[in-house]
């Protein structure tokens, strides 16, 4: 049976590299934002770091199809929530690796997500398809009827002739 559009696997909304590239930069801004705090810039580097950090990773998030009002919206936004008022304490942000565990975080409710809608789709293709096999069934039972009624027909001529 060759593959149709519906059964053509769907992509997940972060691949291996999309992860090492979020997960990355995530710690990247979390050692800038420990330098910058042990630095005589200090604090105020952190407090932007950290506004532009949250910044990037709400759009970077949203281009990547992260709902946060949507689907485990009360986790994600609790994980923004959280870390972002984290991140506005003054010496906290600069210790506190507010953006690893905020995008580990979302990276790992994303793939959840994306694991129950591949689970949820998969089921309903086999639905689909246990459908189409019964009625595949039922055709050629009532194929195989008409045959031996048409078979059983040709023998009466065949006898009354």
């Amino acid at each position: 049976m060759a593959a149709s559009s519906s059964t053509a696997p769907v992509p997940y909304r972060v691949n291996n590299v999309q992860e090492f590239l979020l997960k990355g930069s995530a710690c990247v801004l979390y050692v800038i934002q420990l330098i910058l705090m042990l630095t005589l810039v200090g604090e105020v580097g952190t407090e932007v770091i950290g506004l532009v950090g949250d910044i990037l990773y709400i759009v970077w998030f949203w281009l990547l199809g992260v709902n946060y009002f949507g689907g485990n919206s009360h986790s994600k936004l609790m994980t923004l929530v959280t870390n972002s008022v984290l991140e506005t304490v003054p010496f906290v942000n600069g210790i506190y690796p507010g953006f690893c565990v905020e995008v580990w975080r979302l990276v790992a409710i994303m793939k959840k997500e994306d694991e129950e809608k591949h689970a949820l789709r998969q089921k309903k293709i086999d639905k689909a398809e246990a459908a189409q096999a019964q009625q595949r069934a039922r055709a050629v039972a009532i194929r195989a009827q008409r045959i031996a009624a048409n078979d059983a027909e040709a023998a009466a001529e065949a006898q009354a002739a």
